[in-house]
C-alpha cells in the first residue's frame, strides 16, 4: 500500500474519499470507467453541451480543498500528494474529445501557477526545508512524492498536445512554465537531496511507478569506474551506479509520457510559446547525461524545427523571443541557443552542420539587436556577441571558427556600432571589453579600432563615466598589444598630458593599470617615464603630486620583477637623487617619491646584521644627500627670514596708511604675504619645509649611523633659534628633534638618531648657553621632555648619558636666562 493511502484517513475524510473512488480504481490505466447507473445520477452540469461527460464536480471541489490544505501546511511534503492525485485525476479523464470543466481547468491551472514548483523545490532542498511525517520510511515517502510530480508534470503536457488550437487559453502556456520548470529541477543532479542519495539504492516503489521505474531503455544511472583497482580485469570490481534514484525519476516522466510529449510539442515549436519551448528544451538538456543512445536518438527529432524556428522569429518576429517583464531582455533566448540547445546537439550525428546553423542564428541575432536604440536589446546583443567570440576563442583546435567569426565583424561593422552609444553604462561596457580583448588577443585589432576607441575619449562632449570606462577598457587591452600597437597607444597618451587635470588623473590611472596588468614588463620603462613626466615637474598641479601613483607603479614593477631583483627601486631611486643633487623637479613631489622607494627596500636582516635598506640609505647619505637637504632647507628658512624683513621695511619706508611694528595684526598680513610668495607650484613655503623634515627624519631613522652632528646643530639654529615663521611649531620639526634624543620609535626604535655628543652640544651651546629671548617655544619644550626623560634614569648609566644627565642638571642654575621665553608658558613654568 503507498504511504499516502495509508495516511488518506487521517488527512481526508471518508465521504471525500468516496468521491474519487473511481478515478483511484482507474489509476493504472489512466482511464476512468464508469456505469450506466453513474450516468443515471449525474447532474447536468456534470455534461458538456455536447453530452460528453465532465469529471465530477464534487472530486473538483476535493482538490480546492486539497490545495487550501496545502497551503495551510506551508507547502509541507505530506500535503502536496493529495493535490498531485487530484490533478492527475482530472487530467486522466479528459481523453480527446472530451473538454475540460473551466472551474476545473482554473483550479488545475492555479495550483501549477502558485504551487507546485515551490513544493517540489522544497523536497529537493531536504533535509534542510522539509516536514517528514512521524513514524514513516522517509526515504519511501520522499520517492514516492517526487515520482507523482513527474506523474502529473507528464500528465499536463500531454494534455496541452491534445487541445486545438480553439481551446488553447492565451495565457495556459505561461501556467505550464512552471510545471516544466519543476522537471528542470527534479532532474537536476547538484540539488541537495540529489547529492545526499546518489549512492543509495532505491527504496520500495509503489505498484503505479514499479513498471517505470526500472525501464533501463529510456535512463540509466551514471557509473563510475572503479579508480583503486589492482587488477583491471578482476570481475569483483563492476562499476558502481550512482544516481539511481534521478534515473528512476527520468524515467518516471518517460513512462508517463512526458518526454513525448515534449517532443511532440517542439517538432512543431510555432505552436508553443517561447518561455514554454525554451522551459522544454531545458528540460531535455537536464536530461541529457542520463539518457540511453535510443533516447538521444528519439530527442534529436527536435532540433532542426526549433533551430528553424528560431531563425524565423529572430528575422521576423524578434519581439517574441524576449522575456516578458520591465526589463525586455533576451535571457530565455540566450539561454536557448548557448546552453539547451548545445547540451542536445552533442549527442546528434550531424554536429557540425548543426553547429554552424546556431551560429548562424546568433550573428543574426547579434545584427537585429544592435540596430536597435533601446539599451536591453542593445545589451542583449553585445553579450551575445562577446558569448560568441569567447566561445570560439576556448576551441584551440578549429581556429576556423574564430577566424570566421572575426571576418563576420569586419563585413558588418560590428566594433563601430557597439561604440556608439551606452558607454556609461558598465555593464554594457564590460560585454565590450570582452569584445576587444579576444579580437586583441588574437591579433585581429587593428590601428583603425584603436582610433575608433581614442576618438570616443578625444570627442569633445563625450561624459565623463565614458572617458573613465574607455581609460579602463585600454588598460585590460594593452596587456595583450603589440609593440607596434603599444608605440600609438603611448604617443595618444602623450598628446593627452596636456588636457584638464580631470583627465590628466585618468590617464595616470589607466597607467596604473597597465603596470599592473604588464606582466612580460614590455611597458615598464615607458609607464614609469610618463608617469615621472606627469608628476614631477615643478609645474604639475598639486592634486597630481598628491597622489601615489608614482610610487605605486615603480613598486608594482618591483613586485613583478624576479625575487631578490630590486633593481627597478634602486634605478628609480637612483634618478630621484640625482633629481633632488641637481635641484630639478618638484622638490614636493621628489621628497616625498624618495621617502617611499626607501621604505619600499627590504629590512630583512642579513647575517652581517644589517639589511638592504640600511646599506642603501648610508650609500645616499655618503654621497651627499643629507647634507644637501639640510644646505636647501636652510637655504629657504633664510630667504623666508629676508623676505619677511624686506616686506617689513618696505612698509616703514613708504610709511604705509596704518602700518607699525608694533600692530600685530599688521606685521603678520605683511608677513604672510611675504612668506605667500616662497612656495612652489601649488605647495606652500610650510608645506616645503615639512616634506624637507619628514625626509630627514625618514633617512636619519633608517641608516645605521648617527645623523651628522654638524648639520644638527645647523637645522637647530635655523628652525629652533628666532624662527622666521613658526617653523619651530611644525609638528615635522618637533618629531625631528625628538627623535634626536628620544629615538623614532615609528621607523628606527628607541636609538636616538643623534649621537650623546651632538645631544650634549645642542643642549649646553644651543640652548642652555643662548641668548634666552631667542629660543625657540619648541626648544624649551623640548628642553622640559628631555629634563622630565633624565631624570627618571637610574642611577647607573653609562658615561655618555651622564654627561647628557649633568648637562641638564647643571641647565638648572641658568632656567631664570629663559625667563623670557619660559614664563609665557604656565605649562612650562608648573613642569
Amino acid at each position: 500500500m503507498s504511504l499516502w493511502n495509508a495516511r488518506e484517513a487521517d488527512i481526508w475524510s471518508v465521504e471525500a474519499m468516496d468521491v474519487v473512488h473511481a478515478s483511484n480504481a482507474g489509476d493504472e490505466t489512466h482511464e476512468l470507467t464508469g456505469s450506466e447507473n453513474d450516468d443515471e445520477l449525474m447532474d447536468e452540469d456534470d455534461l458538456d453541451l455536447s453530452g460528453n461527460r465532465l469529471f465530477p464536480s464534487d472530486a473538483h471541489l476535493l482538490l480546492v480543498n486539497r490545495v487550501l490544505q496545502l497551503k495551510a501546511s506551508n507547502h509541507a511534503a505530506f500535503s502536496l500528494v493529495p493535490c498531485l492525485q487530484a490533478v492527475h485525476d482530472i487530467l486522466c479523464y479528459h481523453q480527446p474529445g472530451h473538454r475540460m470543466r473551466q472551474s476545473d481547468l482554473d483550479s488545475i491551472r492555479r495550483f501549477f501557477k502558485e504551487d507546485m514548483l515551490y513544493s517540489v523545490d522544497k523536497i529537493l532542498q531536504y533535509p534542510t526545508s522539509i516536514k517528514a511525517p512521524p513514524g514513516d520510511n522517509i526515504q519511501e515517502f520522499l520517492l514516492e512524492a517526487l515520482q507523482w510530480a513527474a506523474c502529473v508534470a507528464a500528465d499536463a503536457l500531454h494534455y496541452r498536445t491534445q487541445l486545438q488550437a480553439a481551446d488553447l487559453a492565451a495565457d495556459l502556456d505561461a501556467d505550464l512554465v512552471p510545471v516544466a520548470q519543476s522537471m528542470l529541477n527534479l532532474f537536476n543532479q547538484h540539488r541537495q537531496l540529489h547529492h545526499l542519495v546518489q549512492d543509495m539504492e532505491l527504496p520500495h516503489v509503489v505498484d503505479m511507478f514499479a513498471l517505470h521505474v526500472n525501464n533501463s531503455e529510456y535512463a540509466v544511472p551514471v557509473k563510475d569506474e572503479p579508480e583503486d583497482s589492482v587488477d583491471a580485469q578482476d570481475p569483483d570490481d563492476q562499476p558502481m551506479e550512482r544516481y539511481k534514484w534521478l534515473a528512476a525519476l527520468i524515467n518516471t516522466f518517460a513512462g508517463f509520457h512526458g518526454f513525448d510529449a515534449i517532443v511532440a510539442l517542439l517538432q512543431r515549436p510555432g505552436s508553443v510559446s517561447f518561455p514554454l519551448l525554451n522551459m522544454m528544451a531545458a528540460v531535455l538538456a537536464q536530461a541529457v547525461d542520463f539518457l540511453t543512445d535510443e533516447s538521444h536518438d528519439h530527442h534529436q527529432q527536435v532540433v532542426v524545427p526549433v533551430l528553424n524556428h528560431v531563425m524565423e522569429l529572430v528575422e521576423t518576429d524578434h519581439e517574441r523571443l524576449h522575456d516578458y517583464g520591465n526589463d525586455r531582455t533576451y535571457s530565455s533566448f540566450q539561454c536557448l541557443v548557448n546552453i539547451n540547445m548545445v547540451r542536445i546537439m552533442r549527442y546528434g550525428h550531424d554536429r557540425q552542420r548543426l553547429f554552424t546553423q546556431l551560429r548562424r542564428i546568433q550573428c543574426t541575432f547579434v545584427l537585429r539587436m544592435l540596430e536597435s536604440s533601446s539599451f536591453n536589446k542593445l545589451l542583449s546583443g553585445v553579450r551575445e556577441c562577446n558569448k560568441l567570440l569567447q566561445d570560439a576563442a576556448r576551441d584551440r583546435r578549429d581556429r576556423s571558427q574564430i577566424q570566421a567569426l572575426i571576418q563576420w565583424i569586419e563585413q558588418n561593422d560590428v566594433v563601430q556600432r557597439i561604440l556608439r552609444t551606452n558607454l556609461h553604462q558598465k555593464q554594457y561596457v564590460q560585454e565590450v571589453q570582452g569584445i576587444m580583448k579576444v579580437l586583441t588577443q588574437h591579433q585581429f585589432l587593428t590601428a583603425e579600432h584603436l582610433d575608433m576607441l581614442w576618438a570616443v575619449i578625444e570627442k569633445e562632449d563625450t561624459y565623463e563615466a565614458v572617458k573613465t570606462h574607455m581609460f579602463e577598457l585600454l588598460g585590460e587591452l594593452a596587456a595583450c598589444f603589440v609593440p607596434e600597437q603599444l608605440n600609438m597607444l603611448f604617443a595618444k597618451l602623450e598628446r593627452r598630458q596636456e588636457r584638464s587635470v580631470q583627465d590628466t588623473k585618468r590617464l595616470l590611472t589607466l597607467l596604473q593599470h597597465l603596470a599592473l596588468s604588464d606582466k612580460e614588463l614590455k611597458m615598464e620603462r615607458k609607464v614609469i617615464e610618463m608617469v615621472w613626466s606627469i608628476v614631477v615637474p615643478v609645474t604639475a598641479h598639486k592634486e597630481l603630486q598628491d597622489c601615489k601613483t608614482l610610487t605605486q607603479v615603480i613598486t608594482t614593477y618591483a613586485d613583478l620583477a624576479q625575487d631578490n631583483d630590486w633593481d627597478v627601486l634602486d634605478d628609480w631611486l637612483k634618478k630621484c637623487f640625482q633629481e633632488l643633487m641637481a635641484g630639478q623637479g618638484s622638490q614636493v613631489a621628489l621628497l616625498r617619491l624618495m621617502r617611499d622607494l626607501v621604505k619600499a627596500l627590504p629590512s630583512e636582516l642579513r647575517p652581517n646584521n644589517s639589511t638592504y635598506q640600511t646599506e642603501k640609505v648610508d650609500q645616499l647619505i655618503d654621497k651627499g644627500l643629507m647634507t644637501k637637504l639640510v644646505d636647501t632647507l636652510c637655504v629657504r628658512v633664510a630667504a623666508a627670514r629676508k623676505a619677511i624683513a624686506a616686506a617689513k621695511a618696505e612698509q616703514v619706508n613708504s610709511k604705509a596708511a596704518g602700518f607699525s611694528l608694533s600692530d600685530e595684526a599688521a606685521v603678520t598680513a605683511v608677513t604672510d604675504a611675504a612668506i605667500a610668495t616662497l612656495g612652489e607650484g601649488g605647495w606652500s613655503y610650510l608645506d616645503i619645509i615639512k616634506e624637507y623634515l619628514m625626509t630627514m627624519r625618514v633617512l636619519a631613522a633608517l641608516s645605521g649611523v648617527y645623523f651628522d652632528g654638524h648639520l644638527a646643530e645647523k637645522l637647530w639654529d635655523a628652525l629652533m633659534v628666532n624662527p622666521p615663521y613658526h617653523e619651530d611649531q611644525l609638528q615635522p620639526t618637533q618629531t625631528f628633534f625628538r627623535s634626536g634624543f628620544q629615538g623614532d620609535k615609528q621607523y628606527g626604535g628607541n636609538a636616538a638618531t643623534f649621537e650623546h655628543s651632538t645631544q650634549q652640544v645642542l643642549l649646553e651651546k644651543h640652548m642652555v648657553l643662548q641668548d634666552a629671548s631667542k629660543v625657540a617655544f619648541a626648544a624649551a619644550k623640548l628642553f622640559i621632555d628631555i629634563f622630565q626623560k633624565v631624570c627618571g634614569m637610574p642611577q647607573a648609566v653609562d658615561g655618555a648619558e651622564l654627561v647628557i644627565k649633568s648637562t641638564v642638571c647643571d641647565a638648572l642654575v641658568v632656567v631664570p636666562m629663559l625667563h623670557s621665553t619660559v614664563w609665557q608658558f604656565p605649562v612650562l613654568v608648573q613642569q
